[in-house]
């Protein structure tokens, strides 16, 4: 049963601003450039605020960027010079942002109900913690420790480096999200993971008793021959339409956006991202076929979402638009440009309507994707 009879007063869904993955690109190289420090956070906080983002995630390095040096344990309520955490938490919140903290588990451990008070008191609204990789019945028992001083002290959860969900946001519901999966940060590293076949896989997979922090979101794409991987500037593979459709097809009461802020402001396709909510009202598999392409259609109030992705086969698709409610939609369609099997960043954007029981194609490029949202013509 739930534990938190005031969970929605308190607990909030919502997306997240994350500098970790992107980090200056798209910043004039010249400028000094601290990823943790107050300005930039600030900075980062006035973004969210103008863009329909919730809260903004501070990863590692605030409270000391040696945070895996060996027999070092560090004050977690101790941050850096350059960090005034208690400044960019005032500051978040007179702008209704949240700040979630990143932190490792082991070190929590060691000094939990001294840094969770400490988060409590200057405003921060969770934790990311990171680095538990295991789920034997010691790190079981720390997680359920965990969220259970969290719950106690109205902060929320973004588990990292976890095991798979085991079904206990329903009784906990601070427990936004967690990692778990194969996500877009492993795109910095050479392997060329992810891949747009285990995108169209892990829909399958993930989701069915909890929700995965994926962090989707990258703007900077490309085939699956030109990839190349780099902790720098980092790319993924598929379409950027591809990484749009994650949005409604990936859930997560989290939904950590990868890319920076001054890269989205440029594109007309954020817009899809500054409406797309991350709780749903109901969910309807359309179409698909696991490993091969995944046709997902989401309802938020009146409106629906639809997000499409495929592997590297171009195809196809038709949407049969029997489930609508209303006769008539508008719809907002972005899908791929017509040359996007050899240029993955290119989105059209089609200004549309869609009429209930109609049924419409659409192609996906090589590892595409399609997002369409959908509010009824009343």
């Amino acid at each position: 049963p739930l534990a938190i009879p005031d969970a929605s007063i308190w607990v909030k869904p919502g997306k997240s601003l994350w500098s970790w993955w992107a980090e200056d690109r798209g910043y004039e190289q010249n400028a000094p450039f601290n990823i943790i420090s107050t300005d930039f956070i600030k900075s980062c906080v006035d973004f969210a605020a103008a863009n329909n983002i919730q809260y903004y995630t501070i990863d590692a390095g605030w409270y000391g960027w040696d945070v895996f040096a060996e027999n070092v344990i560090h004050d977690l309520t101790n941050p850096l010079p350059e960090c005034d955490l208690r400044l960019v938490a005032e500051y978040a919140n007179s702008r209704n942002v949240g700040i979630f903290v990143w932190v490792l588990w082991y070190e929590l451990d060691k000094q939990m109900d001294k840094a969770l008070d400490y988060y409590s008191q200057i405003g921060i609204k969770g934790i990311k913690v990171d680095f538990m990789d295991r789920d034997d019945q010691q790190m079981v028992d720390f997680y359920n420790r965990l969220i259970k001083a969290c719950a106690e002290r109205k902060l929320m959860i973004n588990f990292h480096g976890a095991y798979k969900p085991d079904g206990i946001n329903r009784t906990y519901p601070n427990v936004l999200t967690r990692e778990g999966v194969l996500g877009n940060e492993y795109s910095r590293n050479e392997s060329g993971l992810s891949t747009p076949i285990h995108d169209v896989t892990i829909p399958y997979t993930r989701m069915v008793i909890g929700p995965m922090d994926f962090t989707p979101g990258s703007m900077l794409v490309s085939t699956n021959e030109a990839f190349i991987g780099r902790w720098k500037n980092p790319m993924t593979k598929g379409t950027r339409t591809h990484q749009l459709a994650m949005f409604v097809v990936y859930e997560s009461g989290l939904q950590t956006l990868c890319e920076s802020p001054k890269l989205l402001e440029k594109l007309p396709e954020f817009e899809l991202i500054r409406q797309i909510p991350v709780t749903w009202d109901s969910t309807i598999v359309l179409d698909g076929e696991i490993g091969e392409y995944i046709v997902i259609a989401r309802k938020k109030d009146n409106n629906w979402y639809i997000g499409a992705m495929t592997n590297w086969n171009e195809r196809e698709i038709e949407i049969n638009f029997g489930f609508l409610e209303y006769s008539k939609y508008s719809a907002g369609i972005y899908q791929d440009a017509a040359d996007a099997n050899t240029k993955p960043e290119g989105v059209k954007i089609i200004n549309s309507s869609a009429n209930k029981g109609e049924i419409k194609t659409f192609r996906l490029a090589k590892g595409g994707g399609l997002a369409i949202i959908l509010r009824p013509s009343l």
